[in-house]
């Protein structure tokens, strides 16, 4: 992983060494040691097994694991606006399992707050997960079941909401275009309070 400045300059982030890569980060605050840090997915290569790390986001100090969870993979890890939560995906795809899932985890104690399963037909393949403006939802772009004559399998992501706890599970695409990475922004005072306002109706929030 890198990290780019507004200079333009390029700095290493993390150095996984041959058997690992690193993917999916996100920018967060710890409160906890008052400096930015960086949460990332690290892949195991020989075994493609994906866990959750932490380092200083200037690349110092040493890389932390999140979590100890030894049955699934997880990476797409997203911090919440506030700084508060990190959500990510959770999977686990073998001869006798499939399973996939969004987990919600506090930011520094990393404590587990929620498991969402979403409902069919978005049951495919989590493709990106967002935190709604007021981080009262997650969007999740997942491949989903009932969007046919497409040529390639990326082309069915459609993107859904859905509370913290798992419910009020909404619908917010349904098309042959593929809708990824979704990300709810803070409003500005003015004009677009009525934008958001007109989003906040189509999205649930």
């Amino acid at each position: 992983l890198y990290i780019i400045d507004t200079n333009g300059a390029i700095q290493a982030l993390t150095n996984p060494g041959p058997d690992y890569s690193d993917t999916t980060a996100d920018i967060y605050f710890s409160s906890r040691d008052n400096r930015y840090k960086a949460i990332f997915s690290r892949t195991h290569i020989p075994t493609n097994r994906k866990r959750l790390f932490f380092i200083n986001a200037d690349g110092t100090g040493e890389t932390s694991m999140v979590t100890k969870d030894i049955h699934d993979d997880e990476d797409l890890p997203v911090v919440s606006h506030d700084g508060r939560l990190v959500a990510y995906r959770a999977s686990r795809f073998s001869a006798d399992t499939i399973f996939e899932a969004v987990r919600i985890m506090t930011v520094d104690d990393w404590r587990p707050v929620s498991e969402i399963k979403l409902q069919m037909p978005d049951q495919l393949n989590i493709r990106g997960i967002g935190w709604s403006r007021s981080d009262k939802r997650l969007y999740v772009s997942m491949e989903t079941s009932d969007v046919s004559d497409v040529q390639y399998t990326e082309e069915r992501a459609e993107l859904f909401s859905v509370k913290l706890d798992g419910s009020d599970h909404k619908r917010l695409t349904r098309n042959q275009v593929p809708d990824y990475w979704p990300n709810g922004i803070p409003c500005s005072p003015g004009f677009w309070r009525f934008l958001c306002a007109l989003a906040d109706v189509i999205t649930g929030e």
